[in-house]
């Protein structure tokens, strides 16, 4: 799981706890700090430095969202993973969520898979469950401020939403990853649609659910 910090320790501090509450044992969390003040360097060393599930590292400036991902990622798809997930630090998984997504990609065909991204000041409204095309051509949310219970099947997509979002990395070293030209914002729909181009599938897991703010 990658994680990108910049000054949100209090944020980022939740989402990794929501995560190690169900997965202490079969997860790895590279958290990059994206040049942040000194109080969240070290809140963030004192907090994490000494669990054997988290690796950090520090970027000198913020480098952006786009660029800091795809600094880790062009380490990470060389390390031997199948899969990598991308999470946004304001979010807060519910539990067994990565059980969820781990028996999707083990059961099926998955090279890209979005989460049911709820709003978490309005927990009865839908995020995103993803993105798909309309007919001029533009990219959006699907689902966006809907009734979550509308989202409660899986269905296949055109890419994901990188706020909470499942990557092979045989797919990324043959496609690439995302594009700098997209600093922050459209980064992931275009790589989506990048990917749902070259025939790979994106699927929606509506069991795999994060809380977004």
């Amino acid at each position: 799981i990658v994680i990108i910090n910049w000054n949100g320790f209090n944020d980022t501090n939740e989402c990794i706890s929501s995560i190690l509450k169900e997965n202490s044992e079969n997860i790895i969390i590279y958290l990059i700090d994206n040049g942040s003040k000194e109080e969240d360097v070290l809140a963030i060393q004192k907090h994490f430095s000494n669990n054997p599930s988290i690796k950090i590292s520090y970027n000198p400036n913020n480098l952006g969202y786009t660029k800091a991902h795809n600094l880790i990622l062009k380490e990470l798809i060389n390390e031997g993973y199948k899969y990598l997930f991308l999470l946004n630090n304001d979010t807060i998984a519910l539990p067994k969520s990565f059980f969820f997504i781990k028996d999707n990609f083990q059961n099926f065909r998955t090279d890209l898979m979005s989460c049911k991204l709820i709003k978490s000041q309005n927990r009865n409204l839908m995020d995103t469950a993803g993105h798909k095309m309309l007919s001029s051509g533009e990219i959006i949310p699907i689902g966006h401020n809907e009734k979550i219970e509308k989202y409660n099947l899986g269905f296949e997509n055109i890419g994901a939403c990188a706020g909470a979002a499942l990557y092979s990395t045989e797919m990324l070293k043959d496609i690439g990853i995302f594009d700098d030209y997209f600093e922050t914002g459209y980064e992931d729909a275009e790589l989506g649609l990048r990917a749902f181009v070259a025939g790979y599938r994106c699927y929606y897991e509506p069991e795999a659910i994060f809380y977004h703010k």
